[in-house]
């Protein structure tokens, strides 16, 4: 929650710093799968907080990767999620969360050979993040390599021993 207050904290200074609000909606989405409060609740603040780095700065990638993940999460709208990262992806180099989130819509969508090149790049963007190891051994596990899959989440294991999923 710290950096959540911090990022209250930018919006509260300069409202037009757009990488706050952005910052904003995905620490609510985060917090929206851990919380015991009712995901409606924080989603709206998430959702908000997005649109708003939007407004603010219609480049700004974090922003749709944030609206892309809200829209996958919690509204079950999938094109509109699709057409968001693909708008995130292509205003330049993005987070890993971007791509293994990408990643998680497209093998939802059975669309294993696209998801893989997602996670791929989530992982090449950021070797140890735990969310992009994950969906990397999730795609292989649903499109079938077991091996794959079973070497990606032992990989993951690796880095964090204590992973919920492992």
């Amino acid at each position: 929650d710290l950096g959540l207050t911090h990022l209250r904290e930018a919006t509260r200074l300069d409202p037009t710093f757009a990488p706050a609000y952005a910052g904003i909606a995905d620490a609510m989405i985060v917090k929206a799968f851990f919380s015991a409060s009712p995901p409606a609740e924080i989603v709206g603040e998430a959702r908000t907080a997005a649109q708003s780095a939007i407004a603010l700065d219609p480049e700004l990638a974090e922003a749709y990767s944030a609206l892309a993940s809200i829209r996958l999460y919690f509204d079950f709208d999938w094109q509109g999620s699709e057409e968001a990262f693909q708008k995130a992806i292509s205003l330049g180099p993005t987070s890993s969360n971007t791509y293994y989130r990408y990643a998680n819509l497209l093998t939802g969508l059975s669309r294993f050979d696209e998801a893989l090149r997602m996670a791929e790049e989530a992982v090449a963007v950021d070797p140890i993040a735990i969310g992009a190891l994950h969906s990397y051994g999730l795609v292989k596990l649903f499109e079938g390599d077991f091996e794959g899959s079973v070497e990606a989440f032992g990989n993951t294991i690796e880095i964090r021993p204590d992973w919920t999923w492992g």
